[in-house]
């Protein structure tokens, strides 16, 4: 059980982070030009990100990055690793505030009276970055997860990769400490991140796409949930 003090220092690292992120956001607000992905990791992240399995990036472009979800920063993380890459975000206020005006964000408008035209906007766009040797990173959850297991993948990127034959490089987002809150929010308290990248998979290698996603989804959730009954909560609200 957690003494008083550790619990103070705990919501303190707490308190100091939304502080520092209120700090960002206004200066991302003012200053239009600010380059949000390489001054938070610098500042914040500066030599705590371990990367393992970079054995297994492509040598050659256009390909697509499959990552879980566990707060804003993944898209950065991604950004940062893979290079030649773009993400795609949808609209949302988390977007609009931290992605809309990013150079590498494939930004797309959902339009709640016609989903699927939308849906057909963002795939064309993926295709055209993927045939022209530009990787896209996409996390298929499609919200943020903190739960014990990945929350089920969104099936249209992989229905498109299959069927374009387009290579996926499966990758896992894993936070060294958790802290665990109501609003299913992970808050990195000391900085520690490890990402996984896993071997590349192809769509002509499996007979069926059911086969295919499975093996995705399976290889991804298996590792995370290893992963993850091994941590220990810092404190739970």
């Amino acid at each position: 059980m957690m003494s008083i003090f550790n619990i103070f220092l705990v919501l303190f690292g707490v308190v100091l982070k939304i502080i520092f992120s209120l700090f960002i956001v206004l200066k991302l607000i003012v200053k239009k030009k600010f380059n949000y992905n390489e001054e938070w990791l610098n500042t914040y992240y500066k030599n705590k990100i371990r990367v393992k399995g970079t054995i297994n990036i492509p040598r050659k472009d256009g390909y697509i990055i499959v990552s879980n979800h566990v707060s804003f920063e993944d898209a950065f993380f991604i950004n940062k690793i893979f290079s030649n890459t773009k993400f795609i975000a949808a609209d949302g206020i988390i977007a609009k505030l931290f992605y809309k005006n990013h150079p590498d964000c494939i930004y797309y408008d959902i339009d709640p009276k016609n989903k699927i035209n939308s849906g057909i906007e963002v795939k064309k766009k993926i295709l055209e970055c993927t045939r022209s040797n530009i990787n896209i990173g996409i996390f298929p959850e499609g919200e943020f997860c903190n739960v014990d297991s990945l929350l089920p993948f969104k099936k249209g990127l992989f229905y498109l990769a299959y069927e374009n034959n387009i290579t996926i490089v499966p990758t896992l987002i894993l936070l060294k400490k958790r802290t665990k809150f109501i609003f299913n929010y992970n808050i990195n308290l000391n900085k520690k991140i490890v990402v996984k990248i896993f071997k590349p998979v192809k769509p002509n290698k499996f007979k069926c796409f059911d086969d295919y996603y499975s093996y995705i989804f399976n290889l991804m959730n298996d590792n995370y949930k290893k992963y993850v009954n091994k941590q220990k909560y810092d404190l739970i609200i």
